[in-house]
């Protein structure tokens, strides 16, 4: 289901998300917000708002600046809280790099990964400590909720994509998900990513182990984080229920991929940007073929436990 309302009106409608949660939690669990940005100035003061306005307190922002020059610094002084850890790197890195630098800073609890034009509906981290903490679980997943912000400062044309939901918490087996995938039944964002994720670090450890010391093995990090959380997991929890907000901005590596309006050229341009220069194919569900061939050096079975449906 798909509707359009105000930025506002839709923090609205989660205002109340006390009526779902039964207030009986009192051990807080350190959840670590990972945020790599670069130029983003104009989105990521209102990505971090939302992670404030939580009615939770035991939390912690790592920002991982990839040498940015449009006074993103300045802003992330001004929130002036000790629970925000400020990273600004002079050289250039990839996308790849910058997210493994920013995971590399988190020791305990739980960590997800957000992007700088993304946002945390309200009261949602107390709904992830209360699951942690009654599943005794390791992985929290959830389904995301989008949002688009306006194209221009005169018309305000922002929206909101979100279908229905309901409040059920499913445990779902990591080799059915990965099956289903890479069966090209379902696309690849409806599986656990550290993007859209809380995992405990004693997972991201392991899987770093495993990986030489990587988490990310490949350029597309959000699916490169997928495959390795499925692989080296058992089962996880995912809430059908708003949780993080996916923006979409006119400068968001995402929107670029999926705009309809790209010629070829650009396409091409936009998947360079994650170093891919072979095969291209401007589908979101091929785009889980681009880390395949990396996870295949690592993990000898993997190609014959979970083959590719080209042909679907």
């Amino acid at each position: 289901m798909v509707k359009e309302l105000n930025w506002k009106k839709f923090i609205l409608l989660y205002i109340k998300l006390e009526d779902y949660i039964t207030m009986k939690t009192i051990s807080e669990n350190l959840l670590s917000i990972v945020i790599p940005t670069k130029n983003r100035a104009n989105t990521i003061k209102f990505s971090i708002e939302t992670i404030f306005q939580q009615n939770y307190t035991n939390f912690k922002i790592i920002i991982s600046d990839n040498n940015s020059k449009d006074g993103t610094e300045e802003i992330i002084k001004k929130f002036n809280d000790k629970r925000i850890e400020y990273f600004y790197h002079k050289d250039d890195l990839t996308m790849k790099e910058n997210w493994e630098f920013g995971l590399s800073k988190i020791e305990d609890g739980f960590v997800t990964i957000m992007g700088d034009d993304d946002g945390f509906c309200p009261n949602s981290f107390f709904m992830i400590n209360e699951i942690i903490n009654t599943k005794k679980c390791n992985l929290v997943n959830w389904a995301t909720t989008s949002y688009f912000w306006p194209t221009n400062k005169v018309e305000n044309n922002s929206s909101v994509n979100f279908r229905y939901y309901n409040k059920d918490i499913q445990n779902i087996r990591s080799k059915d998900k990965i099956k289903k995938i890479l069966g090209m039944n379902e696309i690849y964002s409806e599986g656990p990513m550290i993007y859209n994720s809380f995992l405990n670090i004693d997972l991201v450890k392991k899987i770093k182990k495993k990986q030489n010391n990587i988490f990310f093995l490949n350029e597309i990090p959000d699916i490169s984080s997928l495959f390795s959380i499925l692989l080296n997991s058992n089962s996880y929890y995912r809430l059908n229920f708003p949780i993080g907000i996916a923006g979409a901005s006119k400068n968001s590596n995402g929107s670029n991929f999926k705009n309809n309006k790209n010629t070829f050229k650009e396409v091409k341009e936009n998947l360079s940007m994650f170093n891919i220069h072979e095969n291209i194919v401007p589908s979101f569900y091929f785009a889980t073929t681009f880390p395949y061939k990396d996870f295949m050096n690592i993990y000898p079975n993997f190609i014959k436990k979970y083959p590719i449906n080209y042909y679907k």
